[in-house]
């Protein structure tokens, strides 16, 4: 007859954190359509999916079909103390 061991009991002890926390990223776009479709289809694919830890958020505001104009609003969102994005991003074409 084989004697066996009891179970060893499980350590009370905490995990470290095993997650990667996600980048928050605030994209401006000069088109309401194409930019933002592009972006979040990006964002779909597996390839891209699969390696990257990004939340995106695209905004388009009124008055963003100047390249200058993206600019000076996410300088104005990343000022803003409220803001909690880790990155601010402006896509434009030219």
């Amino acid at each position: 007859m084989v004697r066996r061991e009891p179970p060893r009991p499980k350590p009370l002890r905490r995990q470290v954190e095993t997650k990667v926390p996600r980048k928050t990223i605030l994209v401006f776009c000069e088109g309401e359509r194409t930019e933002p479709d592009y972006l979040h289809e990006l964002k779909r694919q597996p390839s891209v999916r699969d390696v990257s830890a990004v939340d995106l958020q695209v905004e388009t505001r009124s008055g963003g079909s100047v390249p200058l104009t993206l600019v000076k609003m996410a300088k104005t969102a990343k000022d803003d103390p409220r803001s909690d994005f880790d990155e601010y991003r402006c896509v434009f074409d030219v």
